[in-house]
């Protein structure tokens, strides 16, 4: 499993490369990123990852109050998924976009959470 961190002036930004990890693998990644604290921007696209990656991230929202974007395309997000993002987002104000495009799994269902 392959991960780079970028540092800028703006932004820290962490891409995962080259490796399909999926649930089993990725939130041991996302669990590693709890202590960067200034994370702005978090990009996990193609990764194949569904519900527990969701709740995952929930964890990592909790504790990353600076992050204001995060790309999730490609994946394999579902209503539930998409639910525990919603709330997780919902205790972090500072995000204000989230990519969700090609998940095929996600509903009118799951878009509504964000509307709660």
């Amino acid at each position: 499993k392959k991960s780079i961190l970028m540092r800028s002036a703006n932004a820290v930004c962490c891409l995962f490369l080259e490796y399909t990890v999926g649930d089993e693998g990725l939130p041991d990644v996302i669990a590693a990123l709890r202590g960067h604290a200034q994370l702005k921007e978090l990009r996990i696209q193609g990764y194949n990852f569904g519900r527990a990656c969701c709740e995952a991230l929930g964890m990592l929202f909790r504790t990353t109050s600076h992050l204001i974007a995060l790309e999730l395309a490609n994946n394999s997000i579902d209503d539930l998924g998409l639910s525990i993002l919603a709330a997780a987002v919902g205790l972090n104000c500072h995000i204000s976009r989230i990519g969700l495009a090609n998940n095929q799994n996600i509903t009118s269902v799951g878009l509504r959470a964000f509307g709660n």
